[in-house]
Formats: structure tokens, sequence, C-alpha cells
């Protein structure tokens, strides 16, 4: 985890899928706080679950 980065926000439009998810990962190791939007609740939560 980057301390720089750490307390950081990103908000991620797709987060849900394929590269929006990859980039979702990489923040959340990088150390920021990330807000994952989607167009369907239940795929955002299902994504998040994963997380």
């Amino acid at each position: 985890m980057n301390a720089s980065l750490q307390g950081k926000r990103a908000l991620v439009t797709g987060g849900n899928k394929e590269i929006g998810f990859a980039i979702c990962q990489g923040l959340l190791a990088a150390g920021f706080d990330v807000i994952l939007a989607a167009r369907l609740l239940a795929k955002a939560k299902a994504a998040i679950e994963q997380l």
C-alpha cells in the first residue's frame, strides 16, 4: 500500500465488470477508498462482495 495515496478516493464507473473491476482492485491495493458505480445495484453489490 502506498502511504501517500491512503485516504484518497476514486470513483470507478462500470466497476462491476472487466476493466472497471480490475481498476477497482488495483486502486484498493494502492490504498484508495473506492466508490464503485454500476447500472444495476445487484451487480454492484456482487462486485463489492468479491472485492
